[in-house]
């Protein structure tokens, strides 16, 4: 504007949840994603989640800020990544 003046627009932001989850076994690489939004797509890695935990898997939910894994037993939409990995025999 001539007088000075100044105008600022707001920009508003959408983000869109967008997870990923992984299979890690020998043989095995999986990537499955979803948007937190779509249901359809939750149901889906959601089932796949849950049938991985029945055959003796172990999921790690990835926090954003450390990079670290925390275990978990409930599929979580909002979750940025999850990877799945096979419990290790011992003896």
């Amino acid at each position: 504007m001539g007088d000075g003046s100044s105008v600022t627009g707001q920009v508003e932001r959408y983000e869109i949840a967008m997870g990923k989850m992984y299979v890690l076994y020998e043989g095995i690489n999986e990537g499955l994603f979803w948007e937190a939004g779509i249901p359809e797509e939750v149901a889906i890695v959601q089932l796949r989640f849950e049938q991985y935990l029945k055959e003796g898997y172990i999921a790690c939910r990835i926090e954003k800020n450390s990079h670290r894994g925390v275990q978990t037993v409930e599929f979580d939409p909002q979750a940025e990544e999850i990877i799945l990995l096979p419990m290790l025999e011992g003896g």
